[in-house]
């Protein structure tokens, strides 16, 4: 949609329990709650309440908060649409449908609503979290390996024209080798980053040059490592 733009990073980021950008795509999050508990879960931004203008919104309850992939359009018909990315109102639709952006939400609420493009969202039910970071798929979950992509971002089938975000191509999990990085906790909640080297831009020698890591073989690594809780950051040229 015309709200997105290549390059910017959405997925949830929590500070000192404040969200500072929501979570999208049901993806999976490394949480590290402020009692000292490492846990990758899913978060969604339907049960957070989101505070706009003074007015708090709950999904179900006095709005509809549509995401993608479920849907690319809101519902169309009379009553206001809220374009939300980040922590920002990007656009406000009075009647008719709108895009979902991939890099936000639309939320619809119920009766009247005065708010105005640019007006600031605050997201509140992750108090207790420390930090938070949602970025790739699980590599370990309670201390045992993730076998293959667990959110729908990495299983969309039918891709648009020009697909958005572009790393929205075939993966294999078992296969895929690239630079990679881990980020994660052992059991005593220890924090613990990994990076695994990628092939040699100039020619491959065995033996002594890296042919990178697939995802399978991150969470193996990582568990004999004593890593417990880890997912996958962004990998290739980003490490």
């Amino acid at each position: 949609t015309i709200y997105d733009h290549v390059g910017t990073p959405f997925g949830l980021c929590v500070k000192d329990g404040v969200v500072e950008n929501p979570p999208l795509f049901g993806r999976e999050a490394l949480l590290v709650r402020k009692d000292g508990n490492v846990s990758v879960e899913a978060p969604d931004i339907r049960k957070l309440e989101l505070e706009i203008g003074g007015q708090v919104y709950v999904h179900g309850k006095n709005c509809r908060i549509f995401t993608r992939p479920e849907r690319l359009r809101s519902p169309g018909g009379k009553g206001t649409k809220l374009v939300i990315i980040g922590c920002r109102v990007a656009a406000v639709c009075r009647e008719g449908s709108v895009g979902i952006p991939a890099s936000g939400i639309v939320l619809c609420p119920e009766g009247d609503c005065a708010v105005q493009p640019g007006a600031k969202v605050v997201y509140r039910g992750m108090e207790d979290v420390a930090f938070g970071i949602q970025v790739g798929n699980s590599i370990l979950k309670n201390g045992v390996e993730t076998k293959g992509f667990i959110s729908r971002f990495y299983n969309i089938r039918r891709l648009e024209r020009v697909p958005f975000p572009p790393s929205l191509y075939p993966m294999d999990f078992e296969k895929a080798r690239a630079a990679r990085i881990a980020l994660g906790a052992d059991s005593d909640g220890k924090p613990m980053l990994l990076w695994a080297e990628g092939a040699a831009k100039l020619g491959y020698t065995p033996g002594k040059d890296s042919c990178g890591a697939s995802l399978a073989d991150m969470a193996r690594v990582c568990c004999a490592l004593g890593m417990t809780e880890a997912v996958n950051l962004d990998g290739g040229g980003s490490t």
